[in-house]
């Protein structure tokens, strides 16, 4: 028998796979329980494959879900009707102080000061 040497296949999930996976986050209700799990069996593989793949990637599910919640927090905190708390519980957080440092870390203001500029904003243009 003759010896074939290994081919390194391609990455068959480039980074898109890690867009794909938070486009997938930002639809998920958080409190619904948004975790790797879910994202390894929505996409039809372990949770080890898919840990694994974003590694390729270079990133963490963690850190996927991280951002989606970011991304999710700016759209209702620009719906001035909804309170700072509201939008905590909503995105999964035990307590509102929880998801003030979280934003603070993230954007580099408080949500409400986010809200104050994003308005100021929708205002000057």
């Amino acid at each position: 028998m003759e010896y074939a040497p290994r081919i390194p296949r391609p990455n068959p999930l480039p980074r898109e796979f890690a867009a794909s996976m938070q486009l997938l986050l930002e639809t998920w209700q958080p409190e619904n329980g948004a975790d790797v799990d879910c994202g390894a069996q929505t996409f039809g593989m372990s949770r080890r494959t898919l840990q694994r793949l974003l590694a390729e990637t270079g990133t963490k599910f963690s850190n996927l879900q991280a951002r989606a919640r970011l991304v999710l927090a700016t759209r209702m905190l620009r719906k001035e009707t909804m309170k700072v708390i509201d939008i905590a519980y909503e995105l999964g957080y035990s307590a509102p102080a929880h998801f003030t440092h979280a934003f603070r870390r993230w954007a580099g203001v408080s949500p409400r000061a986010y809200r104050i500029q994003q308005t100021a904003l929708a205002n000057a243009a």
